[in-house]
């Protein structure tokens, strides 16, 4: 079953996330049999040419690549589509405004207005026709709800069929409550139930970003009513270790 039939039926998916952009990194996440890769180009330092040739990596993994984009920029998310993206993952998403501009520049006429090019995506134009034809049904589009504003509209924002899923921004919707990675606070909690039980009523797939992807965690999220889930990062990974060896390199230096 392809990712975008996996999350319009709200089917178990996994994500790998990459802040570093490292190939090897990649390849090790992919052999790993994710369901996706996200390249994080909203917080790194990850250019085009990184982000293309870790498409082409997916690729031969047979992997769906959603680079998350740092936001509603035309330029970018078109360079990032021509570049063979499966689609792509937009944060702070907070209106149906923002819906239908995302949707105008990703997709091709008559949905979008998407220009059309000779590219990496269509093959250099080997694959035109059928990469043209069957873009606007087969792209990916996850939005992230990130603040209030987005909570409260969220409602009408997945009005728009066009999206296949909403991930959660933890991080960033704690921090819009002036409590950032503050994830026990109340509000916090009652405003993921709300996201949750929107997503839930409009048959929405719904998922987040868990640093600490233990079984026991990724089960409580499941039981919650998250259908998909980003599994660490290999900046979260290096962050453990980075931790971890620091204790025993103080434990050693501490010894006479």
């Amino acid at each position: 079953m392809e990712l975008k039939e996996k999350l319009k039926k709200r089917k178990k998916v996994f994500g790998c996330w990459t802040s570093t952009g490292n190939e090897s990194v990649v390849e090790m996440f992919l052999y790993s049999k994710f369901d996706f890769l996200g390249i994080d180009l909203e917080h790194s330092t990850i250019d085009l040419n990184q982000t293309k040739n870790l498409i082409s990596i997916c690729e031969k993994y047979k992997v769906p690549c959603l680079p998350r984009v740092p936001g509603i920029d035309s330029s970018l998310i078109r360079r990032v589509l021509d570049a063979g993206a499966s689609g792509i993952i937009v944060p702070s998403v907070e209106t149906e405004s923002d819906v239908k501009k995302i949707i105008e520049i990703m997709k091709y006429p008559p949905m979008g207005k998407r220009g059309y090019g000779i590219s990496k995506a269509s093959l250099f134009g080997n694959n035109f026709n059928n990469y043209t034809r069957n873009w606007n049904k087969k792209s990916i589009l996850v939005i992230q709800i990130e603040n209030l504003r987005g909570v409260n509209n969220l409602k009408k924002i997945l009005l728009h069929k066009e999206i296949d899923a909403v991930m959660i921004g933890p991080y960033d919707l704690s921090g819009s409550l002036g409590k950032p990675g503050n994830f026990k606070n109340n509000i916090f909690k009652n405003l993921t139930k709300k996201i949750i039980k929107e997503c839930q009523n409009s048959k929405t797939s719904v998922g987040i970003h868990e640093v600490n992807p233990s079984k026991q965690n990724v089960s409580k999220l499941i039981k919650s009513g998250y259908n998909f889930m980003v599994l660490s990062s290999d900046i979260f990974l290096l962050l453990d270790w980075t931790r971890n060896i620091s204790k025993t390199l103080s434990f050693f230096k501490s010894k006479k």
